[in-house]
């Protein structure tokens, strides 16, 4: 139900339990999942940050989704939620970078040099169409990215549940 956009208190309604039951088993669900270990060697990729905002105690905070795409299988290959810097970028190319890529495409944010060795990577606006495609429909499918706040996540624990549910599961 979470990968066809249905919210907690829609599966909370359909199933007839609980809105607490429906997080609590989200996050067992999600911390049974096991992200896929192995992509094929020397692929393309393809990475990309996206923008969205957790809410703590009434207060908006700005959160960042960096993610990276194997560019043949189109499959995730890792993703971090946290600050737009280089610490969160640099999680996730760890794990592209353990696959011997052939290239690395991304758009031209200055962060992106400091963290990709100069010969894998690709900056460019229009090689990353794939990406940013799935920004595209990561936002239409999952409400709590979007922009309106009753929909948003209140912690980033169960944003990155809901990814790992919506990526991996």
């Amino acid at each position: 139900m979470i990968k066809r956009g249905c919210g907690i208190r829609d599966i909370s309604f359909i199933k007839d339990i609980s809105s607490t039951t429906v997080l609590s088993r989200i996050r067992s669900i999600a911390h049974k999942i096991v992200p896929p270990s192995s992509f094929p060697l020397y692929g393309h990729y393809e990475m990309d940050e996206m923008h969205t905002y957790v809410w703590k105690s009434n207060v908006k905070t700005e959160t960042y989704i960096a993610y990276a795409i194997h560019k043949e299988s189109r499959m995730v290959v890792n993703f971090t939620v946290g600050n737009r810097d280089a610490l969160t970028l640099g999680k996730t190319i760890d794990k592209i970078l353990l696959n011997y890529p052939k290239k690395i495409r991304t758009d031209k944010w200055s962060a992106y040099p400091c963290i990709i060795p100069e010969r894998l990577h690709v900056r460019s606006k229009r090689k990353i169409n794939q990406i940013e495609r799935y920004n595209l429909t990561l936002r239409t499918r999952l409400r709590r990215l979007g922009y309106n706040r009753l929909s948003q996540s209140k912690t980033c624990e169960m944003l990155e549940a809901y990814l790992k549910i919506y990526f991996w599961a």
